[in-house]
């Protein structure tokens, strides 16, 4: 289903950011590694520029660990692909799972294919269990 929906996409930079994460979350298989047969997904945390500072990042993540639990997931997960979303998700104690530094992804010349401006310098696939 994932697939289809990449495949649809037209923009070209989301398609290679959500192929990326798509075949990460893939191959790190989690709902064998914690069997389970849910997991609760937040993606793509973004504030507007003149909101922050405020810790609206931190309570967007907070409403949604509460979502997942009034809804009995017992895992979160993150892509957490920018140092400020990487920080809220380390400061209410999510984990680290799998981390690819930007600089060692490459295409097939060789060439970095994502060059985000500083601090932002890799993806990391993030989880929270919940009880």
């Amino acid at each position: 289903k994932e697939k289809e929906k990449l495949e649809k996409m037209t923009d070209e930079k989301f398609k290679q950011i959500f192929t990326l994460l798509n075949n990460l979350n893939e191959s790190l298989d989690l709902f064998t590694k914690y069997d389970v047969d849910k997991l609760f997904d937040a993606r793509i945390l973004s504030v507007d520029s003149n909101y922050r500072g405020k810790g609206l990042g931190k309570e967007i993540i907070r409403r949604a660990e509460g979502v997942a639990k009034e809804n009995n997931f017992q895992i979160v997960k993150g892509d957490a692909t920018g140092a400020f979303s990487q920080k809220i998700l380390i400061s209410l104690g999510w984990e680290l799972l799998h981390e690819m530094k930007y600089v060692d992804h490459l295409d097939e010349s060789g060439e970095q294919i994502f060059k985000p401006s500083p601090p932002h310098q890799s993806l990391k696939i993030m989880i929270k269990m919940l009880n």
